[in-house]
């Protein structure tokens, strides 16, 4: 009996409606079509395609919606990284049909590069992990913006004490613009708030991460703490998905990479593709564990003592 061909379905996933191409081996277009983004009507176009078949799609802020929504109905599911896709990010003539078409393309040719997306319990304390990230910067941005005012009037203001609440009126008083008041007054209202929110899912994320082991046995290392071990834990997921530690380095954006070229060969220098927040975690933990030499001399110790740990 003659072996069934593989085919390659490329989806291209907008808000409101998909596109989708199959092509076979030979890379010749089989099927095209377009549905609107939602659950049933994907479930029934993807399995409306015959086994067997791989689908691909970009990440994307749905993507991993569509890739749970299909995985119980397809035998594979890859989401691919946008920035490894030049043929697409880089075609000054794409439309969504073209690009659902060079997806499936990549796909046949292996010069796909997949992200992961681990199970749905892990995924959701991610998302919880990289909220309390997004409130830190919006914090941090809000501060900077508050400082700006004072700054554009040549008031100096060093250290943390602008935010202080006691000393809110003193430091409002020195703006003579009223325009620059009212700005002030609702940057720092606005900070008031992403504080208490940064806090909540502080708490939030501390709460949820009792769950898993990993984490805890994480946050004893020297440096690490709470924030530290969750966020790794929560981007990592599994280091089954390195095939070497090199490329979690590289992740890590603490990766050496060399180029080379015939008999030439340039500077090396650390890996700038990697996680940003994984790579702060790193640098964050190092200087940290740096400036206690007592408990890192103390987890050296433990683990000579205990080399199975």
């Amino acid at each position: 009996m003659k072996r069934a061909e593989m085919k390659y379905v490329g989806l291209d996933v907008h808000a409101a409606h998909c596109d989708v191409c199959v092509i076979d081996n030979e890379t010749k277009v089989m099927f095209e079509t377009s549905c609107e983004t939602n659950g049933s009507e994907l479930v029934k176009v993807l399995t409306a395609i015959a086994e067997p078949k791989v689908v691909v799609l970009e990440e994307t802020t749905i993507a991993d919606w569509v890739y749970r929504t299909l995985k119980p109905h397809v035998g594979r599911v890859v989401v691919s990284d946008p920035r490894q896709n030049a043929l697409i990010a880089n075609d000054e003539n794409l439309n969504d049909k073209t690009a659902a078409q060079k997806l499936a393309m990549l796909l046949r040719g292996g010069f796909i590069h997949e992200v992961h997306h681990g199970a749905l319990e892990r995924h959701d304390f991610k998302r919880l992990v990289l909220f309390y990230h997004q409130q830190t910067r919006t914090l941090a941005s809000l501060r900077n913006q508050l400082k700006a005012v004072f700054r554009s009037d040549a008031i100096p203001c060093p250290g943390t004490s602008v935010y202080d609440g006691a000393k809110r009126k003193e430091w409002l008083g020195k703006l003579t613009s009223r325009s620059a008041q009212f700005q002030a007054r609702e940057l720092l209202e606005s900070i008031d708030y992403f504080e208490q929110s940064k806090a909540r899912a502080f708490a939030q994320m501390k709460r949820r991460a009792r769950q898993f082991p990993q984490i805890a046995a994480f946050d004893e290392l020297p440096g690490i703490g709470i924030v530290r071990a969750s966020t790794f834990f929560a981007i990592v997921d599994t280091p089954e998905r390195f095939t070497r530690k090199s490329k979690l380095w590289a992740y890590c954006g603490i990766g050496i990479v060399k180029r080379k070229s015939g008999e030439s060969s340039g500077p090396q220098h650390l890996n700038r593709n990697g996680n940003p927040l994984l790579k702060d975690v790193a640098k964050g933990a190092a200087s940290a564990a740096i400036s206690t030499p007592a408990a890192v001399s103390q987890a050296f110790s433990a683990n000579s003592q205990n080399p199975s740990a």
